[in-house]
C-alpha cells in the first residue's frame, strides 16, 4: 500500500498532467470544427463529405491517415499518431453517419444550418 507521500506525490503529478492536457484545448478551434460537422449533412450510407472533412482535420493535426473506401460513398477515415515507446495504445472512434438527412424542413435553428 502507498504511503500518504508517495500518494501526495502521484496525485500532484495526475494534476500537473490534466493541466498539461487541459492548456492544449484550443476552445474556438473545438467550437469551430463542432459547427463545420453539424453542418455536413451525412446520414447513413452518404457519409463521404464528413469523411473528408474529418481526414483534412486529421491530417491538419499530422497524423497519418488511412483512407478506406468501403462502398460507393462511404468511407472509414482512420488517423494514427505513433507514439516513442512500448506504452499502452488509446483508440478514439464514432460513427460519421447520422440519423437524418439534413434536409428535413425540421431541422432549422440554434444547431442546424440555417436555410
Amino acid at each position: 500500500m502507498a504511503t500518504p507521500s508517495a500518494r501526495g506525490k502521484a496525485d500532484s503529478v495526475k494534476e500537473d498532467l490534466a493541466k498539461a492536457i487541459l492548456s492544449q484545448i484550443r476552445e474556438d478551434e473545438l467550437v469551430a470544427m463542432c459547427c463545420d460537422v453539424v453542418n455536413i449533412p451525412s446520414p447513413t450510407g452518404e457519409e463521404l463529405e464528413m469523411g473528408r472533412y474529418m481526414r483534412r482535420a486529421l491530417e491538419e493535426t499530422g497524423l497519418t491517415i488511412s483512407w478506406q473506401e468501403v462502398e460507393e460513398g462511404r468511407a472509414n477515415v482512420v488517423g494514427l499518431w505513433e507514439g516513442v515507446g512500448n506504452g499502452k495504445s488509446l483508440m478514439f472512434n464514432g460513427h460519421m453517419d447520422t440519423s437524418n438527412t439534413g434536409r428535413e424542413e425540421f431541422l432549422t435553428g440554434i444547431g442546424y444550418r440555417t436555410p
